[in-house]
């Protein structure tokens, strides 16, 4: 065939293909003009030239354009309606279309949705799919839809600016998918059921305008997502569970409104929002915020009414132990229980958690026993000059006790057991300090004396010692994310540990097979699960990678020998501690001096 030839053929195919696509065209918009009936269409007008409707040539009648906003139509779309394949722009806003929207997948070429004000009743699965050239979605106030979730297929449409989809009954969580978007400016999802945080991928975008307010449960979490989110201009979180403190902002310097009333969001409103020259309306009201009352500028409409709990009703600083207790509170995320039971001026006046002197001037007393406190120990505990008793056991606290407690010198109590401290213990009065149950919390190590070894603590190496410290993220990985809160005590030398509930563990740096047992015992006959050697759920020791010698342990991957024998090994270990059988062969366990001279035997051998 010559080079004219297939030419030929080419341009035919060319002109057939686009004969067809017309045909589409010509089929979806008959259906259309049967389903609508929109005023001045008639089939004796070709579509190109209906009112609303443009094509991109009278040659090849491609539709590019529908705009039938606000021409109180209705009935249902055509379910074809995707065969309009050079479509850039569906304006059908403000009508009363009814039924299923009918799937848009796959219009690559369309850049702007605008569906607001109609009654539809369903969405497709993959509707949105496919959609590369994208950048307006604006479906609000659809209010007959059936529940759906989040379309993640908009991963697809990058060049997203605008998403509108409020008063939709959309409902899950807000995926965090927005580093996706990185144009995206518009957000307004108010007035759906939309559930749990902010995603983080939130300050990925360019959001400017955030509409997420009015979510029948509410969505929940802190706020901080929104100190990173520097292009912001309107943020509406209103009637939400959002909790914690009000973050930074200071770095929006283009923020001019904002609303968070009827939340939970605890602490004080930060100075850096008081002095933030853009904003013009903020509404804090039916909070639980504390603190001095907020002094906003004269051209800021400002409202904080309601059931927040500030310490005067006139501005200026709080009494001098309200300013210490709140800081300590603020030192663990400003807890919701603390601000219900902290409200007024005088901490003595029935605050809970708190204990006065006789007097009622001074507290000397503080205990948060068991309320499941996250954060800190704040050093501003030292500023209660009189405190004689700090209780702070079973909680989630982290970090290091602060050396500025040890001038606390009427403390006769401060307990800290049960927690995930960690760093060097001050020199406190003896009998004063509890720490139990804080693993990775240790004392200062005695220096070495004579020839004998230095004395390491708990969880420390010596300097100079050649032992490497052991990574905790890797013997104890179950836990995860860097909390150790089940690894229950370290044994001597110090990469000995025992790790949580389950059997002890000995790394190849840990040379002995003395072991401090675990003080928790199970039955007779129950064995336990060495949680560090299995990647996945099942039986016990299913991901134990081989034995080793003496076969009373075993090698589990690159974590070290672990041991399993019965009460002979090691010989110290309460005998319900064990299995009393080998896991490969089923017999029981020999006594460990036996199996030491079996061992001898065939080296010699």
């Amino acid at each position: 065939m010559g080079p004219l030839k297939t030419l030929f053929v080419g341009l035919c195919l060319l002109l057939l293909s686009a004969a067809f696509a017309s045909a589409d065209d010509a089929a979806v918009m008959s259906k259309l003009l049967d389903n609508l009936k929109p005023k001045g269409w008639s089939s004796a007008t070709p579509y190109c030239q209906w009112d609303g409707i443009k094509c991109d040539s009278a040659t090849t009648m491609r539709v590019t354009s529908i705009n039938l906003a606000s021409k109180s139509l209705s009935g249902a779309l055509p379910s074809n309606l995707n065969s309009l394949t050079q479509l850039t722009s569906l304006s059908l806003q403000g009508n009363s279309l009814r039924g299923d929207l009918p799937s848009l997948a796959n219009l690559s070429s369309l850049q702007s949705v605008f569906l607001d004000f109609n009654n539809f009743t369903s969405i497709p699965p993959g509707c949105f799919q496919g959609l590369t050239s994208l950048q307006t979605l604006s479906m609000g106030n659809n209010v007959d839809l059936a529940p759906w979730v989040f379309p993640t297929e908009l991963t697809q449409s990058s060049s997203l600016v605008t998403l509108a989809a409020g008063n939709t009954n959309l409902y899950g969580s807000v995926p965090d998918i927005f580093a996706s978007f990185p144009n995206l400016q518009d957000v307004r999802l108010s007035y759906n059921n939309l559930t749990g945080s902010l995603p983080k991928s939130f300050s990925e975008s360019s959001i400017q305008n955030l509409w997420i307010n009015n979510q029948a449960t509410g969505l929940s979490g802190t706020i901080e997502v929104l100190t990173t989110m520097t292009q912001l201009t309107q943020v509406w979180l209103h009637k939400n569970q959002f909790t914690g403190s009000i973050p930074d902002l200071s770095k929006c310097t283009n923020l001019f409104d904002l609303q968070l009333h009827d939340n939970s969001l605890t602490g004080l409103v930060p100075a850096t929002l008081m002095s933030l020259s853009s904003l013009q309306n903020v509404s804090l009201d039916n909070n639980q915020l504390q603190g001095p009352l907020p002094v906003f500028g004269s051209n800021v409409m400002v409202t904080f009414d309601g059931t927040n709990s500030f310490c005067k009703n006139t501005s200026g600083p709080c009494d001098l132990q309200v300013t210490t207790l709140l800081e300590i509170a603020g030192a663990m995320g400003y807890p919701v229980s603390l601000a219900q039971s902290w409200q007024d001026n005088n901490a003595c006046s029935s605050w809970g958690f708190i204990v006065c002197d006789p007097s009622a001037k001074f507290v000397v007393t503080v205990n948060f026993d068991n309320q499941h406190f996250n954060g800190t120990i704040s050093p501003a505990y030292a500023n209660l000059i009189s405190l004689k008793t700090l209780i702070l056991k079973n909680n989630n606290l982290t970090g290091p006790i602060p050396e500025s407690l040890t001038t606390l010198s009427h403390l006769t109590l401060f307990d800290v057991s049960n927690n995930n401290l960690f760093g060097d213990i001050p020199k406190f009065p003896s009998g004063v300090l509890i720490t139990t149950g804080n693993p990775l919390i240790r004392t200062t190590p005695s220096p070495p004396s004579g020839g004998s070894s230095p004395s390491v603590s708990p969880g420390m190496i010596a300097a100079g010692d050649p032992r490497k410290k052991i990574d905790l993220d890797a013997i104890c990985s179950d836990v995860g994310g860097g909390d150790y809160k089940n690894i229950r005590s370290f044994v001597e030398p110090a990469e000995c540990l025992i790790c949580g509930l389950i059997v002890q563990h000995r790394t190849p740096s840990c040379p002995y097979r003395k072991f401090v047992p675990h003080n928790v015992s199970l039955p007779p006959g129950i064995q336990r699960v060495c949680k560090c050697c299995r990647k996945r759920d099942g039986h016990p020791g299913e991901d134990w990678k081989a034995y080793a010698t003496p076969k009373k342990c075993f090698d589990c991957g690159s974590l070290g020998e672990h041991w399993t024998g019965d009460a002979d090994c090691p010989t110290k270990a309460p005998k319900q501690y064990w299995a009393n059988k080998d896991q490969e062969t089923g017999r029981p366990f020999l006594p460990l001096e036996e199996e030491e001279e079996e061992e001898e035997e065939e080296e010699e051998a």
